[in-house]
């Protein structure tokens, strides 16, 4: 079984890409988060195989997230992520020097999502 986490503020979001990766891969346990902080506590607590953030969330941003477990000893400081965000360009240069880091620009395109999946978590 694979863990993953998404996170974004819109339940909408993270329905729509749970339905996505669900019924493309088997095996996963999807969890979920409203916002970066959150995100970090479950870091915490379980290995993700993957992890797919929005950036401009409420109470801690994508990039606050990423940054807070790269930097320290996060079980997931390793863990690829997929940065899903309609201000990619904003975010690209401060982004860009991060290990296992990948960027899809909103509005979602679902094949490009699905490659980087593929690759990911076949790669496991």
């Amino acid at each position: 079984m694979k863990n993953i986490l998404i996170v974004d503020d819109e339940p909408q979001i993270i329905e729509l890409l749970s339905d996505i990766i669900g019924t493309k891969f088997n095996n996963l346990n999807i969890l979920n988060a409203p916002d970066g902080l959150e995100a970090y506590v479950k870091s915490c607590n379980l290995k993700f195989d993957l992890i797919i953030t929005d950036h401009k969330m409420p109470f801690c941003t994508g990039l606050d997230f990423i940054r807070k477990m790269r930097e320290t000893n996060n079980i997931n400081s390793d863990s690829p992520i997929i940065v899903v965000s309609g201000f990619i360009p904003e975010i690209e240069d401060k982004i860009s020097t991060l290990d296992n880091l990948f960027y899809l620009d909103k509005p979602l395109k679902t094949e490009r999502l699905l490659k980087y999946c593929k690759m990911i978590l076949n790669s496991k």
